[in-house]
């Protein structure tokens, strides 16, 4: 390889590091857009970060089969804690008529969990109409959604009605736009919306504006959004409890996680260049490109929750790496001393390394597919991020950091190899 085109890759490379590096630790904003940084977008499992948990007693005074509608209401549960993106969230019913759910510790969890209530309600009401009696309910609501108005540059609130909504709000709203009148959405005693009507809703669809824009702008719009959902069961909830549980490894446990991993990611990167010198360096920007572009895609994968089977299934990744890197590497010199030159040494210490690192792969490849579809829960969590880890260890072992030595040779003068690497030849 020229030493231009060595420049090349290598400037490309460093380029690609930095944007990796910059988007995994610094926020930032652009524009409505409020980006969080990998780590950010990541889920925080109970393991580490503590969870809440509430506990509700249906009222099945009504109901011809109480086992049928509390699963009614478990299912209800576990569509709005996917909605919202409560990862690793879990439900119980408990007895006859009372059901536990339990979600990783965030605001958004705790907030949504103390609004469930019933769907009557939840109130659409007019003084303009009808004596200000009700003319739509929790239960006529089909959609709630948060939406970005791009003409506005704000957050709405976006409603969709039933069929039998569709026809009441049609009728409501039309005599309440003729008396120039307001529309009212309350929860119980509290009103959490007054509005005047501009036009009838005609097509059973409607926005309501004026959340704004920006984190804090999605931000409220989310808390209309859960609290208009969470009106939607069919029987009437009461709350019995709603309190926070302490992460099984204790209060310091996510302080500590963080600890452990920076020191093992540290003495890795630390002991390659000792031993290896030069080569070490290549293994250790091979390892940081595998570290940020393995959060980049576990980052990006809504379902993926921080917790004790993910960290184990990363420091795995890490551990394989390290280990075809030193398999590698220490091939290399061993090749160098018996007397090739350290172009051969490389490519026959590539070559030695690649079945034991393929072989090991493709196994740990079949076991994550095992976990992924054959378990549930904990060992589930760990096969997603253990499949990419892995995956990603055995490309940026085999053909990245090859890559990397390529161009580093192609800058240095034929003498300078071995003493770069670390490499001493046998007298």
């Amino acid at each position: 390889m020229s030493r231009r085109k060595s420049i090349v890759i290598l400037s490309v490379l460093a380029v690609l590091l930095a944007a990796l590096v910059f988007f995994s630790f610094v926020p930032f904003k652009a524009g409505y857009y409020d980006y969080k940084t990998f780590f950010g977008a990541m889920n925080i499992g109970d393991d580490i970060g503590g969870g809440v948990h509430a506990v509700y007693q249906a009222d099945l005074s009504e109901s011809e089969n109480s086992a049928e509608e509390m699963q009614k209401v478990q299912n209800r549960f576990m569509d709005l804690l996917k909605k919202y993106n409560f990862t690793g969230a879990t439900t119980a019913i408990l007895g006859e008529d009372c059901i536990r759910v339990e979600s990783s510790n965030t605001n958004d969890a705790s907030t949504f969990l103390s609004y469930v209530t019933n769907s009557e309600n939840l109130k659409f009401t007019s003084s303009s109409y009808n004596n200000s009696e009700a003319f739509l309910t929790g239960k006529n609501i089909e959609t709630v959604d948060v939406r970005y108005n791009s003409l506005n540059q704000e957050y709405v609130l976006y409603l969709k009605f039933d069929e039998e909504g569709t026809k009441l709000a049609q009728t409501a709203t039309s005599e309440i736009v003729s008396a120039s009148g307001t529309m009212e959405i309350t929860i119980g005693d509290t009103q959490i919306f007054s509005s005047s009507l501009s036009e009838a809703i005609t097509t059973g669809e409607t926005f309501i504006s004026g959340m704004g824009s920006g984190t804090e702008g999605y931000q409220t719009a989310l808390n209309y959004a859960m609290q208009l959902d969470a009106c939607s069961f069919d029987v009437n909830l009461q709350i019995l409890d709603v309190s926070e549980n302490t992460a099984v490894a204790g209060v310091f446990s996510k302080t500590a996680v963080i600890i452990v991993l920076a020191v093992c990611f540290a003495a890795v990167l630390i002991a390659f260049p000792v031993k290896f010198k030069m080569g070490g360096l290549v293994a250790d920007i091979s390892i940081l490109f595998f570290t940020f572009v393995s959060l980049f895609l576990l980052a990006i994968i809504k379902t993926t929750v921080v917790n004790s089977t993910f960290i184990l299934a990363v420091l795995f990744g890490l551990l394989f790496i390290s280990n075809a890197m030193f398999m590698i590497l220490k091939n290399v010199n061993d090749n160098f001393k018996i007397g090739k030159t350290i172009t051969a040494s490389l490519s026959i210490g590539y070559k030695k390394s690649l079945f034991a690192i393929l072989d090991t792969s493709i196994v740990l490849f079949v076991a994550s597919l095992l976990f992924y579809f054959v378990t549930i829960g904990n060992m589930s969590n760990f096969a997603l991020p253990l499949f990419i880890t892995i995956g990603l260890s055995a490309l940026a072992s085999l053909a990245l950091s090859r890559l990397l030595a390529v161009c580093i040779f192609a800058l240095a003068s034929e003498d300078k190899h071995a003493k770069l690497l670390g490499l001493k030849e046998e007298a």
